[in-house]
């Protein structure tokens, strides 16, 4: 796995960080570095410190240029800045890291605050941009605007293909991989939108009974234990692909053939015992070799 460079680095952090954005409408995280690499500030959308959240009580929204927007939430970059005033770092200088680029707003306090460089994601237009290209505002206020696709920058720590191995299965022909569960939740997570994620769990019947459908991220962090608990995993995988571009799409971990598992099991009892005493079955039913 190649060592990735700073602005890899620090992107990642930054969708690190944007997990915990607690408004479904999208997910954003951002990172202020200084100018010798190290982390100032971390900031994700969300209510005010001691608010309700939009995952607690729904989105407040209003019409701003014929579009809904929702004003219960601070931005993940405002968020950034204002930790950092609010405990006095100094970020004149720094660089920002947005795995979405600044809407209007966001992209004047970074101006006013001295920010010099600013390293997006993906391209964000957001309702009060009133149709400004607010990228090159940026640039003619003398920021450095650079674009980082999201997928390179995860490819340094996205988990290599030996690490799905099959660990434990189960009599209904699933198994139970904790690599695999994590890879499920990373592509279910990264790749789809709520309403997608939604159609997903509804298709693989892996919704619970208790799911309240207004509150999304719940919902669905209810609904990937349930398809666990009851081994319909596999299946949420299977409709999860259906959802992915080509490109993205994977072979299903949860799915073995019977047949050829059946076999490894034996074959790795054989080789355990080696001797005329054991008592396992399948060492005398099976056909031994020469050198037993």
């Amino acid at each position: 796995m190649a060592r990735p460079d700073w602005d890899n680095y620090f992107m990642i952090i930054a969708d690190a960080v944007s997990l915990r954005m607690s408004c479904d409408r999208a997910r954003i995280g951002a990172v202020l570095t200084s100018a010798d690499h190290r982390i100032l500030a971390t900031g994700y959308g969300g209510a005010p410190s001691g608010m309700p959240s939009c995952d607690e009580v729904g989105h407040d929204l209003v019409d701003i240029n014929g579009r809904k927007s929702c004003v219960r939430t601070v931005h993940a970059e405002k968020n950034a800045l204002l930790y950092a005033a609010k405990h006095g770092v100094a970020i004149a200088g720094a660089t920002l890291y947005t795995t979405a680029s600044t809407c209007i707003d966001c992209a004047l306090a970074c101006i006013q605050s001295g920010v010099k460089r600013i390293v997006y994601a993906g391209k964000y237009v957001g309702a009060r941009d009133g149709g400004r290209d607010v990228l090159a505002m940026l640039t003619s206020a003398g920021v450095i605007v650079e674009h980082l696709d999201l997928a390179t920058a995860l490819t340094h720590w996205t988990p290599p293909p030996s690490t799905m191995s099959v660990t434990q299965s189960t009599p209904t022909g699933t198994m139970d991989d904790e690599a695999a569960v994590a890879k499920l939740k990373f592509l279910f997570w990264r790749y789809l939108n709520w309403r997608q994620r939604l159609k997903v769990l509804v298709k693989a019947d892996s919704l619970p009974s208790s799911a309240d459908r207004t509150v999304p991220h719940t919902m669905e962090r209810l609904a990937i234990e349930n398809a666990r608990a009851s081994g319909k995993l596999p299946d949420v995988w299977d409709a999860m692909m259906e959802f992915l571009p080509p490109d993205k799409r994977q072979d299903n971990p949860f799915r073995i053939d019977a047949e050829e598992r059946e076999r490894e099991r034996r074959k790795n009892n054989m080789r355990e015992c080696r001797n005329l005493d054991c008592r396992h079955e399948e060492c005398w039913t099976l056909p031994k070799t020469p050198e037993e």
